[in-house]
């Protein structure tokens, strides 16, 4: 077999859900396909009575975000209270007996409500219920053995997928960081680079590296794939606010996930109608599991020297769905025989474009997903599911009006990161922005933040 030439690495992140939670359905992994015989104890303390494993009957989701920091995924995973201790014990009977000490989030500061049923967590998403996602794990990899990078939250985790390492940090610390990233390694190596985000990117709490020139707002990827004006790495981030540029599309809890499908149509369609679908492998997986439930422990791995006090840093997160998209992929391939976490994602962009430098001792020993293109010669565009149809959101619902609801805990840190990056690039708000809705104020600074692609609608 001569190893295909990859010309455009595409990786689309989405947000906080489990493996089983999406992709348990699959056959031929790590575990057997899930059913609702699955079960958890509502309490592992006193293990008498279970909770089990059901299908979603409609897009309803969680009615409360579920825990996903170090101290709840503990609690799910070991199915007791912390510290971490070795050597690990994880039977991953928490989920249930955590989610229900979980509170609504409440605007007034009061102490919010619990969730309606502590069964929530325990839904998971039939084959049949999400076109997209089904139709390009049928027809590409998924990877059954993929986990996030730590045991934690949303922010350390993104970090790895960047940087191999999060600096030390087990859960939100701070807006901003300083490199290396893969970004700088491709830079150095004579790459280029860039970000496109639906509004407020994570990845840009690596301003230093990103900002001013490599983010682009989301809407001019579609034209940059089919003009083949995309640059040898992307990063895409979806929408993580409702705002007029769009409503979330993240799939974080409790948000509609069918728009995380559509997106995902979006950027796979996007990608199969430009000149090079035969040189770009698109990698989709999402930060961390989001509390939902899980049936596989984690593995152990080597720790890592900026370990911190309270973790060690020598244990993956939970699962989380994770595909593998290239004419060059066979259908049907799943894959259960290897380990991935985030750094993969590095790792696999410094293998394609031969850069020696790692950017930890993690990310260096990281399996990378070369060996699931194995084709010997790439498909052809009618020989890979077409998915405009879904492309947009008018398959399932129209775009309603934009109101301010309450904040999840990475929106509040996406917010803390927007004034950051004012104060980096010396921008000060006038009173009457800081005033706005929030809606308005994510918009406002997404439009003067990322620059106007020459020649687009609108552009000078």
């Amino acid at each position: 077999m001569t190893a295909p030439t990859i010309e455009h690495v595409v990786v689309l992140m989405l947000e906080n859900r489990s493996f089983d939670h999406m992709l348990g359905w699959v056959s031929g992994g790590i575990l057997p396909p899930l059913t609702e015989q699955d079960s958890v104890p509502r309490d592992p303390t006193d293990p008498q009575q279970f909770v089990h494993v059901f299908w979603h009957r409609t897009y309803s989701d969680v009615t409360v975000d579920p825990g996903h920091g170090l101290e709840s995924v503990h609690r799910q995973l070991a199915g007791s209270d912390g510290p971490w201790s070795k050597p690990y014990s994880l039977p991953m009977n928490g989920f249930v007996w955590d989610y229900a000490e979980r509170r609504t989030q409440a605007s007034d500061g009061s102490p919010g409500l619990p969730p309606v049923r502590a069964s929530e967590i325990m839904g998971c998403y039939p084959k049949g219920s999400l076109p997209v996602l089904e139709s390009l794990a049928e027809a590409f990899a998924v990877c059954s053995r993929w986990h996030c990078s730590l045991p934690s939250e949303t922010w350390p985790n993104r970090l790895f997928a960047h940087a191999g390492t999060s600096f030390g940090a087990v859960r939100y610390d701070r807006p901003l960081h300083d490199g290396p990233t893969i970004f700088d390694l491709l830079d150095a190596a004579g790459h280029g680079s860039r970000v496109y985000a639906g509004d407020v990117p994570q990845a840009i709490t690596f301003a230093k590296s990103l900002l001013p020139d490599k983010v682009r707002l989301l809407n001019f990827f579609d034209g940059a794939a089919r003009k083949d004006e995309l640059r040898s790495y992307t990063f895409i981030e979806p929408h993580h606010f409702d705002t007029r540029l769009g409503k979330v599309s993240s799939q974080h809890p409790p948000h509609d996930v069918r728009r995380g499908d559509a997106l995902l149509a979006r950027v796979y369609s996007a990608l199969r109608e430009s000149p090079k679908w035969d040189r770009t492998l698109l990698i989709v997986t999402y930060d961390e599991h989001g509390g939902f439930f899980d049936r596989r422990p984690p593995p152990q791995v080597a720790a890592q020297r900026d370990s911190s006090a309270e973790f060690d840093f020598d244990l993956l997160g939970p699962r989380v769905p994770a595909l593998i998209i290239s004419p060059w992929v066979e259908s049907g391939t799943v894959d259960g025989d290897f380990d991935y976490d985030h750094t993969s994602l590095t790792h696999t962009v410094r293998e394609i474009f031969d850069i020696e430098t790692s950017l930890s001792e993690r990310e260096a020993a990281s399996n990378t997903v070369m060996h699931l293109l194995t084709r010997d010669s790439p498909r052809t565009t009618e020989e890979t599911p077409d998915l405009r149809a879904y492309a947009n959101e008018d398959w399932f619902t129209p775009l309603e009006r934009i109101e301010d609801g309450p904040l999840d805990d990475f929106q509040q840190q996406l917010l803390d990161l927007m004034r950051a990056v004012d104060d980096h690039r010396g921008y000060v708000a006038i009173e009457a922005e800081e005033a706005l809705p929030v809606s308005e104020r994510v918009a406002r600074f997404a439009e003067r933040t990322y620059p106007t692609p020459m020649g687009a609608e609108g552009s000078a």
